[in-house]
């Protein structure tokens, strides 16, 4: 390969794993995983490292470094970069960017700087392995070798040579015995010469016993005699290296300085000491009892020892790719989800290219880091990426080259934030009207980006304040609310929660619930639910009977000159229909734009009357099948109060004394008087239907009557002493013509004598005509228009006209 090419070099990772010879015993589960499998020369890639298994209530030290599996020296090959953290460096290194990297800190801390680690190959390179190695974090002065999977530690206690081995061997770390360090290759001698920069430290290599009582001269040569050999233990079982040889041609390694060892007592025992006058990694001999010297400690290597320390090494292979260059994919995404995200989006394959800005061949595949979030589907010349929930995604586009024994796989990768948002309002609710309960169901709308958790559900009696149903935590789209009172008109409402908010209410739907006819007798009233929120006490349904015997008398139409009188019967005689729904007319019914439309000039032109009309400041009620209808209570010459619906004028109601109207009060309402008749009549109803008339706070059935062929009815009856004085609702409920039930309710006030009406009567309208002010203006503007008239005839010639008629006059008199 050409130099050139090989500065495009990338590095692919094989997958064998090599483990050191020595290596301590690891937790069993632990594991270093490494992702990535390529690397583009001159591209700081993500090396894409992971762990698992490990004690992460330790702190660890970790080596990064690429070797020479054979003889585990270190080798380089471009660049390794992490970043800090909450790490600190260890011994030996000195930057988060180099050939290396050695780092500390808790396993969170070091888990960080893996994860974050990159690597930028500088060429092409066949048979490199980089190594990665984890262990429990050693104290001051104690190290970790990924290479041998041994500890060591440095004591600056100066001692002879025995004390040291005594002193070693009576040292534990992490469960394990310790000796004089064995120094067995140039990797781990050079590592030991890194990681302490005392000088002449007593390591565990000796002359053997013969050659230290007999040996005279200044050289060895490894034979029986003169001989150097590890015996940095004595207390068994021994390291695997003790006894090996030290010194000459049949040592594994050594690491002598020049003219060394030159055997210092003669006879007598030399030992020896690294670091040899600040030279690191090299070798000296001493006489053994000086006391001049630190010394140095191994752990690990005696056979069957267990370590409680948490270690790992990663060993694996690397070769080179040529680099392949990616062109833009898109800009990455933040929105929220339901207001300003726009999906799905459709991803381009971006331009693939090698260094010569050559068009590489090959195939794109998408994925995305979230599939919570966000799904990514394949499509011609590209992918589509499709909106699952809120959350944060990395959509990831890898390009496998053709030929990808010359270049490598290259990714391109961008970022879609979504926030979520509260549920929308459920859509579709109903509601069933039960025994004491009524059963709602819904349609569960947009979530916002965050799962529905629960459903929030209201019920209220006015429509104005809500209590919530307290029914445990359910996603379920259907709900029964017990607990409820027969005969009393509810609201409903419901509403979803996420783990962002409660969302908006859905529009409410109301139910009135029924006792099951079970032929007469009525339904002992059954107590409201037990509110979760703070309300206002429901209104109690006392419904009074009248104290009547059961009579057998029908109820007939009346005319406008013959209104019919009411019959009497028992409430819990009566069909459903009939019976009082239990309202509040003052409550503020929820906007909408048919309500909002019904203006008082709409109401004014439905009514057909030429007299003084005009809309009171009372309320009214109208209830189809216990949903709102717009209505207005206008008030008619002063003593007619008229429920006007979108349809027109639906009930008349007026207060007479004999014959004499009686005027509303102040307020609008109808003033009926102890003894004296009412008058009522209506159109709208279901033809020759009965409808029942109630008078409520406590609702009591003051009787029933029947439309005529038309729908009309036309009744009249006297106000009852034991009725309470004060204000009322009056309240007519009937079936329409098309099977709906017809509500309609106005406020009334029932007063103790005439005199009373008449001092809180409404103060009449005065027309214009009957004005004694306006006419005095009218009267007052005409005069001084006759006078302005009389003053420009004056100035314009009339009074020299004038004279003339004088002078006239008199000469005729003169004549005569």
């Amino acid at each position: 390969m050409k130099p050139a090419l090989a500065k495009k070099i990338s590095t692919v990772i094989a997958s064998t794993l090599l483990f050191s010879l020595f290596s301590i015993p690891a937790q069993a589960d632990s594991a270093i995983t490494v992702g990535t499998t390529t690397f583009g020369s001159g591209l700081a890639t993500n090396v894409g490292v992971t762990l698992s298994g490990f004690d992460q209530t330790q702190n660890y030290q970790v080596t990064v470094k690429f070797v020479n599996t054979e003889t585990n020296v270190d080798v380089t090959n471009g660049n390794l970069a992490a970043t800090q953290g909450s790490t600190s460096l260890v011994s030996g290194y000195s930057s988060y960017s180099a050939a290396k990297l050695g780092f500390k800190g808790t396993y969170a801390a070091i888990s960080a700087a893996l994860s974050s680690m990159t690597w930028n190959p500088s060429s092409a390179s066949e048979a490199i392995s980089i190594r990665i190695g984890i262990a429990t974090q050693p104290g001051t002065n104690e190290f970790y070798d990924a290479n041998s999977s041994h500890y060591y530690k440095y004591i600056s206690t100066k001692v002879g040579w025995s004390n040291a081995r005594i002193a070693a061997e009576s040292t534990n770390l992490f469960g394990l015995r310790g000796y004089l360090a064995e120094i067995n290759s140039a990797a781990e001698n050079n590592f030991i010469g890194n990681e302490t920069s005392a000088l002449n430290i007593w390591i565990g290599a000796t002359e053997d016993s013969d050659t230290a009582a007999n040996y005279t001269s200044s050289s060895y040569n490894g034979t029986p005699g003169q001989r150097w050999i590890w015996n940095g233990a004595v207390e068994t079982p021994l390291p695997a290296g003790t006894g090996a040889i030290a010194q000459g041609a049949p040592a594994a390694f050594s690491s002598w300085a020049g003219g060394e060892p030159n055997n210092d007592t003669k006879p007598g025992q030399d030992c020896a000491v690294t670091n040899w006058g600040g030279a690191r990694g090299m070798w000296n001999d001493l006489t053994c009892e000086e006391y001049l010297n630190g010394y140095l400690i191994e752990f690990g290597g005696r056979p069957d020892e267990t370590s409680i320390a948490s270690t790992r090494t990663l060993t694996t292979t690397v070769v080179a790719r040529e680099a392949v260059t990616l062109g833009t994919l898109r800009s990455n995404v933040t929105c929220t989800f339901d207001v300003d995200c726009t999906f799905p989006l459709s991803l381009t394959n971006p331009t693939a290219k090698n260094s010569s800005n050559v068009d590489v061949a090959g195939t794109f595949a998408y994925t995305s880091s979230n599939t919570d979030s966000t799904t990514v589907s394949a499509e011609s010349g590209g992918a589509s990426v499709a909106l699952v929930n809120a959350g944060t995604s990395t959509i990831t586009a890898t390009f496998t080259p053709t030929n990808s024994a010359l270049y490598a796989v290259a990714t391109k990768t961008f970022t879609i934030t979504v926030t979520a948002t509260a549920p929308a309002a459920p859509t579709g609710i109903s509601a069933t009207a039960g025994n004491t309960e009524t059963t709602l169901s819904w349609t569960a709308a947009s979530n916002g980006g965050s799962a529905i958790t629960d459903y929030l559900i209201e019920y209220s009696t006015d429509n104005l304040t809500w209590s919530t149903f307290a029914d445990g935590t359910s996603t379920g789209t259907s709900a029964t609310v017990t607990g409820l009172t027969n005969g009393i008109l509810y609201y409903f409402r419901v509403s979803a929660i996420n783990a962002v908010d409660t969302g908006s209410s859905s529009s409410a739907v109301s139910a009135t619930p029924v006792a099951p006819s079970s032929g007469g007798g009525g339904a002992s009233p059954t107590p409201t639910p037990t509110p979760t929120s703070s309300t206002k006490p429901k209104p109690e349904n006392n419904i009074t009977t009248n104290p009547l015997t059961t009579p057998s008398e029908k109820p007939e139409p009346g005319t406008s000159n013959q209104p019919a009188s009411l019959v009497e019967r028992f409430i819990e005689d009566l069909a459903d229909a009939l019976k009082p729904v239990i309202v509040n007319i003052f409550s503020t019914p929820i906007s909408t734009a048919e309500i909002t439309a019904f203006t008082d000039q709409v109401a004014l032109d439905l009514i057909n009357s030429t007299g003084d009309k005009k809309i009171g400041s009372a309320p009214s009620l109208v209830l189809y099948n216990n949903e709102y209808q717009p209505s207005k209570l206008a008030i008619l010459d002063n003593s007619i109060a008229q429920v006007v619906s979108a349809n027109g004028g639906v009930l008349n109601f007026q207060a007479k004394d004999g014959e004499t109207p009686i005027a509303v009060n102040t307020e609008g309402r109808v003033q009926m008087v102890q003894s004296n008749f009412v008058f009522a009549q209506g159109t709208g109803l279901a033809p020759n239907s009965e409808f029942a008339v109630y008078l409520f706070s406590n609702p009591t059935l003051l009787g029933i009557g029947k439309t005529n062929a038309k729908g009309e009815f036309f009744i009249s009856f006297v106000v009852k002493n034991q009725i309470p004085l004060g204000d009322h609702t009056l309240q007519i409920n009937g079936l329409l013509a098309d099977g709906r039930t017809s509500s309609v309710s106005m406020p009334v006030t029932l007063v103790d004598s005439i005199e009373t009406a008449r001092s809180n009567a409404m103060p009449k309208t005065v027309f214009v005509n009957e004005n004694p002010v306006t006419n005095a203006t009218n009267a007052l503007y005409f005069l001084i228009a006759l006078f302005a008239a009389l003053l420009l005839f004056m100035l314009f010639g009339g009074s020299r006209l004038l004279l003339a008629a004088i002078r006239s006059r008199d000469e005729e008199e003169a004549n005569v």
